[in-house]
């Protein structure tokens, strides 16, 4: 998945003003803008280990070892299944 600067800016600012509004205790605002974010960016906000991720169903292997093409196209395939369960 491709992001662009102005995205990842755009990303830093809502999630700089949602954790002002948590802050002041406004969290009718700070979910307004985590559902802003999803819907906007797929962005998923762990507000327990203060990180954030997006959303996605594309997998890159880093190493695929003693695979075959075969063998790791098969298990790209389970795991874009897997993501569609879990998300639906």
């Amino acid at each position: 998945m491709d992001i662009s600067e102005d995205d990842v800016r755009s990303i830093q600012n809502l999630l700089t003003q949602r954790y002002t509004y948590q802050k002041v205790l406004e969290y009718d605002e700070a979910d307004r803008i985590r559902t802003e974010l999803y819907d906007s960016f797929k962005v998923v906000v762990d507000d327990r280990i203060k990180e954030w991720r997006i959303e996605t169903d594309e997998y890159y292997p880093l190493d695929t070892g003693n695979l075959s093409e075969d063998e790791a196209k098969h298990i790209t395939r389970r795991l874009k299944e897997r993501y569609q369960y879990k998300k639906d």
